[in-house]
């Protein structure tokens, strides 16, 4: 809000469209899911790893398609909306910024939805509580230097990178170590 009523105002526009990405991919969470959590009560492991890796796949190109248009159509994007220039290069910056995220992301959407099938809610609460929680004295660090409130869209980005990479590594560890345990066999 110290950056005054524009950048709020750009926030809540690129929120909402950049949510296209979310919500395909949320939609792909429930998919895999229930698909999930199907084959993991039939011990059907092969089918459970190909279903997550199909999803996966669909999503990854889901979001590539929507990380190209927010990053080389942002402006346009923007100027559909909002007519002030001030808020169209602010839009822009948001989409282009957030658009670095987008692959990530839904990776990361459709990770948790894995990890749910598999009753692992927990872990996946506290990962993403830790990490929305640093957002908060990252984005007061960043927003603090040249980058101001770039710093804030620069702190979304970062943090749901790290904590998509950090939920993908889990869920192949914990896939593995249900594997190793012999609970379920993906061969």
């Amino acid at each position: 809000v110290r950056f005054g009523d524009l950048s709020v105002a750009v926030q809540r526009f690129g929120s909402q469209v950049e949510s296209i990405s979310c919500l395909t991919a949320d939609g792909f969470g429930s998919a895999v899911s229930a698909f999930m959590s199907q084959n993991y009560g039939a011990e059907q492991g092969k089918r459970m790893k190909q279903g997550y890796r199909s999803a996966s796949a669909i999503v990854i190109i889901i979001c590539i398609f929507s990380t190209v248009i927010l990053y080389f159509f942002a402006a346009d994007i923007t100027a559909m909306f909002m007519a002030e220039p001030e808020a169209i290069a602010g839009g822009k910056d948001y989409l282009q910024i957030l658009s670095a995220s987008q692959i990530l992301l839904g990776l990361e959407i459709i990770t948790i939805a894995a990890f749910s099938a598999l009753g692992q809610t927990r872990f996946t609460a506290i990962v993403s509580t830790v990490f929305i929680g640093a957002r908060i004295p990252m984005s007061a660090w960043l927003s603090s230097t040249s980058l101001g409130v770039n710093g804030i869209w620069w702190t979304m980005t970062i943090t749901t990178n790290l904590v998509s990479l950090v939920f993908i590594f889990a869920f192949f560890s914990y896939m593995r170590k249900l594997e190793r345990e012999r609970v379920i066999d993906f061969s």
